[in-house]
């Protein structure tokens, strides 16, 4: 049942387009290639009525579906999915539907609105506008035609190919028992689950592509185990929590995406914290809180990745305490990541804490060498590549920060290997490494705050001095060297994730700071060697 989460979100992603194309004197263009109702929406849907199926094959051909989707995503911070089922027409010859189209239409004599239904013989001798109007939906008529061929010719195919689905089925049955014939289908079925991928979810995030280690083993057979009876008391909430990179995020989206394969008809949400934060805050400026609600308290799963970012937002912890509290009590599962330990997250209300850690608290530290030689070898072979031994020793052995420095590497030397199309030696794997292997040293673990302490202890500083407000000549430029630094060596973080850990700074802040060092390294000798020495320093700590 359709709660209209985002009807208001589709009808402004439709007037900024409109307002786009009317810039540019396109109105025709729009309200053709356009013509999109709202009906109803899901979790992570939208249902709008199209002309016909031929009509939106149309749309997607040319690339306005992809428009009004592209534009919805952004207003949302979310990916949702238009859904298009036929707009129903009248049985009356010569007659369509143009609701798209009724504001351009002129009043009736009783200056009501013109019906929905337009019939062209009984408007054809009105004035010349409606001539227009007419010539057009004529045009219109035209394409229903062959609207109607397509959809009769594509109704045969679907027909021929199902009778023949059918006979090759008989006949395959003929020579199977009962039982056997009984696991063909349920091996079936389990083949077109595994299959079915979840909107929100990434297709690749699945228990198959994670290698578990000595040191990951446990929070992989937990999450696992979650996955497997969703909701179970000893499994719920699961909250796992470890440096960045290291799979938190891959292991709660393969508890979604593996619950998903099995009852795709289960609510499932995948959210950052922060888009989580925004939403919520949309809710209250639109007057759309009772909605936010029942969209989230009534999901049978929810994931909601880096809850650090919760930190100091009360009303966004108030609403995420019931939130909890709703799913919890239907026996909905939870699953939560975070990048450091419960009691090291500032302004976090003690009520929901307790809430996090009644459950499973699962540590992801960094593999061991051997998994993470495995886990190289495992990510050549998705991609149907192949790196030497000695190359991928050389980089198990050096890369100890986090999985994705891992996979940083190899890509790198994969991309050397297919533009160049020369034979990779240990030697140019070295060269191209040296940036994140100087000088033969291993690279240790790094974190925003062990950054942040390096600096500060270089330059005689207290930690608060880095990420405070004050703008005094001492404090600017360190500070700007941290956020320059942690741009360089934490890739996985965006502008807004920096300036969130540098006292709440927006991300044209820190972009002016990294982009200001950045020009003084390239003129500053001194510089440079000062950030070489804190970088060196923050991975010891």
């Amino acid at each position: 049942m359709s709660e209209q989460i985002y009807k208001d979100f589709f009808e402004e992603a439709m007037n900024q387009i409109q307002s786009e194309y009317a810039e540019f004197g396109k109105e025709r263009d729009f309200k053709f290639w356009f013509n999109l109702e709202y009906v109803e929406d899901t979790i992570d849907s939208i249902t709008v009525s199209v002309p016909s199926e031929f009509m939106w094959k149309q749309m997607v051909k040319n690339k306005s579906a992809e428009k009004i989707q592209q534009k919805i995503n952004e207003l949302t911070a979310q990916e949702i999915r238009l859904i298009p089922v036929p707009r129903k027409t009248s049985k009356t010859d010569n007659t369509i539907h143009i609701t798209s189209f009724e504001k351009d239409l002129p009043k009736t004599e009783s200056n009501e609105s013109p019906q929905t239904l337009f019939n062209f013989e009984t408007e054809k001798n009105k004035s010349e506008e409606i001539k227009k109007n007419n010539r057009f939906m004529q045009s219109m008529a035209g394409l229903q035609a062959m609207i109607d061929q397509e959809k009769a010719k594509e109704q045969e195919s679907q027909n021929s190919d199902l009778n023949n689905q059918q006979k090759n089925q008989e006949n395959t049955n003929v020579d199977l028992d009962y039982e056997d014939y009984i696991k063909q289908e349920i091996e079936k079925q389990r083949q077109r689950s595994v299959q079915i991928n979840h909107p929100m979810l990434r297709k690749d995030y699945t228990f198959d592509n994670f290698i578990p280690g000595p040191v990951t083993q446990y929070a992989y057979s937990a999450s696992k185990q979650a996955a497997e009876v969703p909701g179970n008391d000893n499994y719920n909430p699961i909250l796992l929590y470890g440096g960045v990179g290291l799979g938190k995020t891959h292991l709660m989206q393969a508890i979604g995406n593996y619950i998903y394969a099995r009852n795709p008809n289960l609510k499932i949400c995948y959210i950052s914290a922060e888009s989580f934060t925004n939403e919520f805050t949309s809710s209250i400026q639109y007057k759309k809180t009772e909605e936010f609600k029942k969209k989230y308290r009534g999901l049978d799963v929810f994931l909601l990745d880096d809850i650090q970012f919760l930190s100091g937002k009360e009303a966004t912890q108030e609403e995420l305490f019931h939130t909890f509290n709703a799913i919890y009590d239907r026996k909905g599962q939870l699953v939560f990541t975070c990048d450091r330990k419960l009691e090291d997250i500032k302004d976090l209300a003690e009520r929901l804490s307790s809430r996090f850690g009644k459950g499973q608290l699962l540590d992801l530290g960094m593999p061991d060498y051997e998994t993470r030689r495995a886990i190289l070898l495992q990510k050549m072979n998705l991609r149907q590549k192949n790196i030497s031994s000695d190359v991928i020793d050389y980089i198990a052995k050096n890369i100890q920060t986090n999985v994705r420095d891992l996979e940083s590497c190899m890509m790198k030397l994969i991309g050397y290997c297919e533009l160049i199309e020369q034979e990779l030696t240990l030697d140019i794997a070295k060269e191209l490494l040296k940036d994140k292997i100087g000088g033969g040293e291993t690279l240790g673990s790094v974190s925003v705050e062990s950054i942040q302490q390096a600096v500060a202890r270089f330059y005689g500083l207290k930690l608060a001095d880095i990420v405070g407000k004050k703008k005094n000549k001492q404090f600017v430029l360190p500070r700007q060297i941290a956020i320059y630094i942690t741009r360089e060596l934490m890739s996985e973080f965006s502008l807004k994730d920096i300036g969130a850990e540098f006292g709440g700074r927006d991300h044209s802040t820190i972009l002016t700071a990294a982009n200001k060092v950045e020009t003084l390294v390239k003129t500053d000798e001194t510089i440079a060697t000062i950030i070489k020495q804190i970088e060196k320093d923050a991975r010891k700590n």
